[in-house]
């Protein structure tokens, strides 16, 4: 899978061949979106990756483990704004599913055997609380197998970029142990997101060969996006959106 900017407003990921169905993309800094109304935000969004969802799903996120499966209860011709939801899963066809970020690590995932796909929106909270395997569990749930899942990134912080705190350096250490060091996940104070997030997905059986990580940084590259630790709490955010579109 590789990452393409288009136009300077999209990154859009070449799929594995097989699934056709799969429509996902992040958006970038010069696309021209207001904070003031998400809604419209997505529906900006969907036109520009040549979509034409019959809903589009966002959340106001909190960094919760919650995941929400969106499927026949939703007035699915309608925008679908959650409270407290930090990843989302659908089988439904041509249900766009959104998550906004700016260091954050977009996180999507999808089945190559039948359409089923996923999103989550993955800072150091949802992280710790192991949100990528949770996402991972309800796939399995739903009849998925480990083997035939893909899992991939969008743009976010790089682990040269991003610096904690030492006492979170302890928490991470007591969640998941020492093998954040042996394999570099966590030098000195510097985490990197991206590589626990695959550690995550192959504790669970995904197959490193359909884990792929982005290596675009929105802090190394503010020229494309938004970084919160670059510019602060006012920056904008990164649209990322996955649909099904059969």
């Amino acid at each position: 899978m590789v990452e393409l900017v288009q136009d300077g407003k999209i990154v859009a990921f070449e799929q594995v061949p097989a699934i056709q169905w799969l429509r996902c993309g992040t958006s970038t800094r010069r696309c021209t979106f207001s904070s003031a109304n998400r809604a419209e935000n997505v529906a900006e969004f969907a036109q520009l990756l040549r979509l034409n969802p019959t809903a589009m799903v966002f959340s106001h996120q909190i960094h919760s483990d919650t995941i929400e499966v969106i499927d026949e209860k939703y007035p699915l011709q309608h925008v679908i704004a959650l409270d407290g939801v930090d990843a989302m899963l659908t089988t439904l066809r041509d249900v766009m599913l959104t998550v906004f970020t700016a260091d954050c690590v977009p996180v999507f995932f999808a089945d190559t055997t039948r359409p089923i796909i996923g999103i989550a929106h993955c800072g150091w909270r949802g992280t710790l609380l192991r949100l990528t395997q949770k996402v991972i569990g309800q796939f399995l749930s739903m009849g998925s197998s480990p083997e035939h899942l893909i899992v991939w990134t969008g743009p976010a912080i790089c682990g040269a970029c991003y610096e904690i705190s030492t006492e979170l350096v302890e928490k991470f250490r007591a969640e998941f142990g020492d093998i954040l060091f042996q394999q570099g996940i966590i030098r000195k104070r510097h985490l990197d997101l991206k590589k626990l997030i695959r550690l995550q997905a192959v504790e669970l059986g995904v197959l490193p060969a359909n884990i792929f990580i982005t290596e675009l940084c929105t802090r190394c590259r503010q020229d494309l996006f938004y970084s919160y630790r670059g510019e602060g709490k006012l920056c904008g955010r990164l649209l990322s959106s996955i649909m099904i579109e059969l």
